[in-house]
């Protein structure tokens, strides 16, 4: 999130804080979409995709956590930490993709 924050604003000149709260990660991903609508995390896999999905990803831990009564979890331990996991391993991916971005001039990108 910060990451993707300090991007927009650095390269793009986009607020860093709005005029309340904070950003929903979603309203960063948007900005993403229309600055550089061709900002690829790989060949095919668009980097506005790839953070929504993950984001998907974790929204459904968190809330495997917080929507499950003590004692009767909605998912299996197991499977919650499988899942659990994978979101992590990918955002971390995810984290050090947007660490290595560069401005679409200096990348080559036609974004």
């Amino acid at each position: 999130f910060d990451r993707l924050l300090a991007y927009l604003h650095r390269h793009h000149g986009f607020p860093v804080a709005p005029k309340k709260g904070h950003y929903p990660l979603g309203e960063l991903v948007k900005e993403l979409r229309r600055r550089e609508p061709h900002r690829e995390l790989r060949p095919g896999v668009s980097m506005a995709d790839a953070i929504s999905a993950w984001a998907r990803e974790r929204n459904e831990c968190v809330h495997a956590i917080v929507r499950s009564d003590p004692g009767s979890p909605t998912k299996p331990v197991e499977e919650f930490l499988s899942l659990a996991e994978k979101a992590a391993e990918h955002g971390e991916a995810l984290a050090r993709a947007v660490s290595r971005m560069k401005p679409p001039s200096e990348s080559g990108d036609k974004s």
